[in-house]
């Protein structure tokens, strides 16, 4: 219905470099035919039609990212993106939708340290622009050693930042090394120290990992950002508060914070079946959506491990991170 009521002629389910290189041809040579372009949604004779879901392309065969340097200048951007992999080299997490999102194609995927580095290179001689994001879900400890001697070995002056998630993998002379190599910020989807809670959602690091990574990223003076969920499912008030002076201690230290309350969504294993993660499904009304993209997506629970009330303590404590 969004589709018929939009002015698009179509929509493009999981990844899009096949499609629209199928779209571009067939403007070129003046066609439409929407039935031959890759993992698209169309209305044909008032019926939805679903193209069965292809795999993305090999990454290997993406070339390098262009921007337009006007657009740079204009923008005035500190940085800019390479890609380091698609999907979640875990991919577990419970609550998680972002690793759906490669539908059709291999769990994870990621591209050789060498060629991101390659790609890096070549934008900084374009566009003279020294600093970069890598697009992934949580940068591997051995993708980082391998990209950091890299970086190193070609003796590249830059900086760089990536999302990551706590792994015995990564250690103090790890930090360092990529310290050397120009990373200067790490955001980190720690959610909780609760150990109940995280292997009830089954995220990789239990509390002691987590303390440990954060403790030592700090240590080799990395900048760390934390995203924390403190009412992640199975978390209790007193869980929430003994965890709460770790944070203030990294705080101290530089660390800062982005605090996320729960939400289930339709697209995650928690929200297709809320009960076998100890949740409370709510009937009735939907409402509106928080951080789900969409109303529908939303899935309305309650969680018996904190009270109502408890749970807004906890959050309006830690909002002040």
């Amino acid at each position: 219905e969004v589709l018929r009521r939009s002015q698009a002629d179509i929509a493009v389910r999981y990844e899009g470099e096949l499609a629209v290189l199928e779209v571009a041809r067939q403007m070129e040579d003046r066609t439409w035919e929407p039935g031959s372009i890759p993992n698209a949604v169309f209305f044909e004779r008032g019926s939805l039609v679903s193209k069965p879901i292809s795999p993305g392309p090999p990454l290997a065969e993406l070339s390098c990212p262009k921007y337009e340097e006007k657009i740079v200048q204009a923008s005035r951007v500190r940085s800019l993106s390479v890609l380091q992999a698609r999907g979640c080299y875990w991919g577990e997490c419970a609550y998680c939708d972002y690793i759906l999102l490669y539908g059709g194609s291999q769990k994870y995927r990621t591209v050789q340290p060498q060629r991101t580095v390659d790609h890096m290179e070549q934008i900084q001689r374009e566009h003279k622009i020294s600093r970069f994001t890598l697009v992934t879900e949580a940068l591997p400890p051995s993708f980082a050693r391998k990209f950091s001697s890299e970086i190193l070995d070609r003796r590249l002056q830059l900086g760089w930042m990536s999302f990551v998630m706590a792994h015995e993998g990564f250690d103090k002379p790890l930090f360092e090394h990529m310290k050397e190599a120009g990373c200067y910020y790490l955001v980190v989807g720690l959610e909780s120290l609760s150990d109940g809670a995280l292997d009830n959602v089954s995220k990789y690091a239990g509390r002691e990992e987590n303390v440990r990574f954060i403790s030592e990223a700090l240590e080799a003076e990395i900048s760390i950002h934390i995203n924390l969920i403190p009412n992640l499912p199975g978390t209790t008030y007193k869980d929430a508060l003994e965890a709460y002076p770790h944070y203030l201690s990294w705080k101290k230290q530089g660390a800062t914070f982005s605090v996320f309350p729960f939400e289930a969504t339709a697209s995650s294993k928690i929200g297709q079946n809320p009960e076998a993660f100890g949740l409370e499904r709510e009937l009735g009304p939907t409402p509106v959506a928080g951080q789900a993209s969409f109303s529908e997506n939303h899935v309305e629970v309650t969680d018996p491990a904190m009270s109502a009330t408890e749970q807004s303590a906890v959050l309006d404590l830690y909002r002040v991170l």
